[in-house]
């Protein structure tokens, strides 16, 4: 039996060694992984506390208070990583390295999905009174908090866009009246920013930056709004390609499992690389278009 398969089951059955050893080679993809997405997610924190991770980053004042979200991702992930459910699940195939096991599953679209979720507390804030208006009353509030449009959530969840339109319309009733509405206010997920003109195939997307000139914000948010005014399917190829630069397996496996399919007639599995690349593409150009529409509005 693979050695990496046996110390992955003796540190699920209990073994304090063995699951030392699980959890120091979890620990650098953890870090590592950490390292990338805090900052990609760090928003206003970054000028309140002193980051963990990175003493170059964050608040450099002597007093200020040390940010808690860098220890508590570590944390997460090494949870999410090596939980007794995930270490029985490893079969080491082809005698495959319990490290490169960890390695497939940080880098997947899902585990960001996960830790997203974590990061942000969803699926736990949902209140009761949302839950209870229809059966995917949860599911529209956080696309509402993600700030997606009525039609645009209808796509993704397969329902009537008058059912969609109601629910919306039920749900700000419901916030408004109990004075809740900035439940719908959580930080934008998506933090786009530009440092020439946008080009089709050079989009560069960099993480945001605390200290920008009032131009540079003005571009930013040209951008954002562009972005957010493409189709859910078109956002959702470009923050997987583009912005966590994943590659196209893993962007055909996320489309597979979510029952995606980016080109008419051809059902989500029967996908190809290059109808992914080809849409890829076309949302580019879309962007591109979009942003120099939104410049001359501006402008004008």
């Amino acid at each position: 039996m693979n050695n990496d398969v046996t110390l992955a089951q003796n540190a699920a059955a209990g073994n304090s060694r063995d699951r030392e050893k699980v959890t120091r080679l979890a620990y650098r993809l953890a870090k590592k992984k950490t390292e990338r997405l805090c900052k990609q997610y760090c928003l206003e924190n970054r000028t309140l506390y002193k980051c963990t991770l990175d003493n170059k980053w964050g608040n450099k004042s002597s007093d200020a208070p040390l940010c808690e979200w860098g220890n508590g991702s570590i944390a997460w992930m090494l949870d999410d990583l090596t939980n007794n459910k995930r270490l029985n699940k490893f079969e080491g195939r082809k005698n495959a390295a319990l490290i490169n096991y960890f390695s497939k599953i940080v880098n997947s679209f899902q585990f960001k999905e996960r830790w997203k979720d974590w990061r942000r507390k969803r699926r736990i804030r949902v209140p009761e009174y949302i839950k209870a208006l229809d059966n995917d009353a949860g599911k529209v509030f956080w696309k509402l908090c993600d700030q997606n449009s009525a039609p645009n959530i209808a796509q993704m969840l397969g329902r009537d866009p008058k059912e969609i339109d109601h629910i919306v319309r039920q749900i700000y009733t419901e916030l408004h009246a109990r004075k809740k509405m900035y439940t719908l206010n959580f930080p934008q997920e998506v933090s786009l920013t530009i440092p020439g003109p946008v080009d089709d195939q050079h989009t560069q997307f960099d993480l945001p930056s605390m200290e920008i000139s009032s131009e540079d914000q003005l571009y930013q948010n040209q951008l954002k709004a562009s972005f957010y005014q493409l189709s859910w399917k078109e956002q959702f190829i470009l923050e997987a390609m583009v912005i966590d630069e994943l590659d196209v397996k893993s962007v055909l496996v996320a489309l597979i499992e979510q029952d995606i399919s980016v080109k008419h007639g051809v059902p989500a599995k029967q996908t190809t690389a290059n109808q992914v690349y080809y849409y890829r593409n076309k949302s580019l150009a879309k962007l591109k278009r979009l942003f120099e529409l939104n410049g001359d509005a501006t402008a004008g």
